[in-house]
């Protein structure tokens, strides 16, 4: 398949009108603030939701005829609910309908909005345990997705303070992983891992939860899996990273849920893309596209189409991948998944650093940048300030790297916030980076100790693609220094 054969599929098979969908900010590009304890005195009014809406009419345009028949049939269910009708069976069917809203339109479309302002409307009426924690896992995937990260945040603590109240093991095991998630968007390297560690310990104890609880419409193991996978790379435990990956990609074939599937093998293709392990990268990429092609999956789509076209862009075939890229992120903007918005300009600045077009690739870089603040979304803000630095480097010394104060600033910061956050595969990098500018400056003791000091946080049995490139840069060195025979 071509660019312009994935292009078309886009644009003609996804339906997305991208110049008018959008997710509602202020004008200092946060979300409004609305606190999940400020909930009404009394049951709200239900609203009137038509049967027909714009949404079918992009349904069809997805392929998705099914789909579109139950989003009708629910939206219909949710019309003839009568005043006495429970707060639970009202948030039994959003939650349905969410679900179908999110498989083919992401987590974070302007629609999956408004069922799940709805449903967090709901959430003090609601009595039966299991209907609540779908419901807050719903609430909490739209807010993580659509980068309101301190929101999200809020809501895993809510789920977490339910389901310790009741000993709840299999609400325990999600919220942990949803805070695992929440903590890894922010970089919070400490405190995604202990969330980490009480799920794996709920996920081994069959007497609070066990493969036969009711997962709420996602496998929570593949889910805890896949986000254990970056939090665990970022850590500087690439083997067990690779693991988890592996681990989810296994679990999810066993489910025959192809969303499930997709959800898996696109975080394997991120993580094999922050690894440097192009190989994996690609197999895992082009599975998740073909799957998502079939499925009509936008959300994985566009993840593994930016993960496909950096790729090609590092084979030398810079327009097609940048290309793919832009649609990508064309596509993750178009259905408001703004969480890895970060990640896609950063990808874009290197593909357009690739081609030569350095001022456009910072500028994409300070995209990024201003994006992590917003949202406090960290997990890459080292890398940004890495790649600028780079960029940068290459800008000030006309096609050559070159060290100003401005590079090295940048350069030692990415380093300081990957060492505060204990991140060590991206603090390696940046002292790989680093020490590359000191090199060329003819500083090479210095570049030795600063990637020495990365390396020290290794065993020398560790293996992965950054700690092969710093020990061979550790010999090249070494090998210049050496006097002439």
């Amino acid at each position: 398949m071509t660019v312009h054969d994935l292009s078309d599929f886009i644009r003609n098979g996804f339906g997305i009108d991208i110049a008018t969908s959008t997710v509602s900010t202020r004008d200092d590009g946060r979300f409004p603030s609305t606190s999940l304890t400020s909930l009404p005195a009394q049951v709200p009014a239900r609203p009137s939701l038509p049967v027909q809406s714009p949404l079918d009419d992009t349904f069809v345009a997805f392929g998705l005829q099914t789909e579109s028949q139950h989003v009708n049939a629910l939206k219909h269910q949710l019309e003839q609910l009568q005043p006495t009708d429970s707060c639970v069976e009202e948030a039994r069917i959003l939650h349905e309908l969410g679900r179908h809203l999110i498989a083919a339109q992401g987590y974070a479309s302007s629609e999956v909005q408004a069922v799940y302002t709805r449903a967090r409307r709901l959430l003090q009426y609601i009595d039966d345990d299991k209907e609540y924690i779908r419901t807050v896992w719903g609430i909490w995937a739209y807010y993580a997705v659509s980068g309101q990260l301190d929101r999200a945040e809020e809501t895993g603590r809510l789920l977490l303070q339910h389901s310790t109240a009741l000993n709840q093991g299999g609400g325990l095991l999600r919220a942990h992983n949803v805070l695992l998630a929440t903590y890894g968007y922010r970089g919070d390297l400490d405190q995604a891992l202990t969330h980490l560690m009480e799920a794996r310990r709920y996920l081994a104890n069959q007497e609070t939860w066990s493969p036969e609880t009711p997962s709420y419409d996602e496998n929570v193991e593949v889910s805890l899996h896949s986000n254990a996978a970056w939090a665990l790379w970022a850590a500087g435990r690439d083997a067990d990273a690779c693991h988890a990956a592996d681990t989810a990609i296994l679990l999810a074939t066993r489910t025959s849920n192809s969303f499930t599937l997709a959800h898996a093998l696109y975080f394997a293709a991120r993580l094999h893309h922050l690894r440097r392990d192009p190989a994996a990268a690609r197999d895992a990429a082009r599975k998740t596209l073909e799957l998502s092609k079939e499925e009509s999956f936008p959300l994985w789509w566009a993840g593994a189409a930016i993960v496909a076209g950096d790729l090609r862009s590092q084979e030398g075939d810079h327009d097609n991948g940048l290309e793919l890229v832009q649609e990508g992120m064309r596509v993750w903007e178009a259905i408001g998944a703004r969480i890895s918005a970060p990640y896609g300009h950063l990808t874009l600045a290197q593909c357009l650093g690739r081609r030569g077009d350095l001022l456009d690739a910072i500028a994409e870089v300070d995209k990024a940048l201003r994006l992590i603040s917003v949202m406090n979304c960290r997990f890459h803000e080292s890398q940004a300030h890495c790649v600028r630095a780079e960029l940068q480097a290459l800008a000030s010394g006309n096609g050559h790297v070159g060290l100003d104060a401005d590079t090295e600033n940048s350069l030692l910061h990415a380093i300081e916030l990957a060492r505060v956050r204990r991140a060590r595969s991206f603090e390696l990098r940046a002292r790989i980076s680093y020490a590359r500018v000191l090199a060329a400056e003819h500083h090479s003791m210095e570049a030795h100790r600063t990637v020495a000091a990365g390396l020290r946080h290794f065993s020398p049995h560790d293996s992965s693609p950054d700690l092969s490139e710093a020990r061979s840069f550790l010999d090249r060195l070494g090998a210049s220094n050496m006097p002439s025979p």
